[in-house]
């Protein structure tokens, strides 16, 4: 990524995570994956969760991390992901609640209650439960750190995917209720919200390297950008740099907040003057 996004940016200050373990879903991709490069890079042991195995054995490969495939909406996979990762050094010092998709496409009217539990399974439950799994082993080590990636669809209606925004509005809830819960044993919990973030899961159903992926994608970084104060897209590395800052130290005094990382969509811009 280009340096002069990051003018402030050092990786000279690498170890933030050093002797820490993390649990990351959904990394093998996209924002997740870019989360994961960051955390190997600063020195954290990872394990990292996906449903498509080849995609996840080559992303641990290229990173270094350790690849568990799991479904993040089916409970009974999420035992092993916890074992796994407590075989660095019995602990668990990190969780990314990462993993999740754009869910179903319709109305109201139009989406079944299987359609809404499937998304919810994926966006909410899933998360509670690997939080549930997770918090023991934080609290007898009297820290830890949660971050839930939600999105600015869970702020504002983003239709046409309703389930969707449904879902991300009841994390952040969980997001704080968790902070509420758990911050009395050194646990903290937040959660971030990107916006228009230029990954494949704009195009779930296309060949991400397709042309028509591309032109779809640029079209829809077209009508986004149109709504921000920063023209442009965002890009997942500066997703991946607000949950490092979350899961680091250097966070130490924050918890029960969520980062919005929009480039100022969720207010818009001014007219020129």
């Amino acid at each position: 990524m280009s340096s002069s996004l990051h003018p402030h940016r050092d990786d000279n200050l690498a170890n933030r995570l050093a002797g820490k373990t993390a649990i990351i879903t959904g990394g093998s991709s996209g924002i997740g994956l870019k989360i994961v490069e960051a955390f190997v890079r600063h020195g954290a042991s990872v394990v990292f969760t996906g449903r498509d195995s080849e995609r996840g054995k080559a992303a641990a490969e290229a990173t270094g991390a350790i690849f568990e495939r799991a479904d993040a909406g089916n409970p009974d996979e999420a035992e092993p992901v916890i074992k796994r990762a407590l075989d660095f050094n019995q602990r668990i010092d990190i969780l990314v609640n990462n993993a999740g998709g754009p869910g179903h496409r319709g109305s109201i009217e139009k989406t079944s209650l299987e359609q809404l539990n499937d998304t919810l399974g994926v966006h909410l439950n899933g998360p509670w439960h690997l939080m549930a799994l997770a918090a023991p082993h934080m609290r007898a080590a009297k820290s830890g750190s949660i971050i839930n990636i939600c999105s600015v669809a869970g702020h504002r209606v983003g239709a046409p995917y309703l389930a969707y925004s449904i879902a991300k509005a009841a994390l952040q809830h969980l997001t704080r209720c968790a902070a509420a819960d758990l911050g009395r044993y050194g646990i903290r919990v937040n959660s971030v919200s990107p916006g228009f973030i230029l990954t494949p899961i704009h195009t779930p159903h296309l060949d991400a390297e397709s042309e028509h992926a591309k032109a779809v994608s640029a079209t829809m970084a077209r009508v986004f950008v149109a709504r921000q104060a920063i023209a442009r897209t965002g890009q997942p590395e500066e997703v991946a740099d607000a949950v490092l800052f979350l899961a680091s130290d250097e966070s130490s005094f924050v918890t029960g907040t969520d980062l919005v990382i929009d480039g100022g969509m969720m207010w818009g811009q001014y007219p020129p003057v």
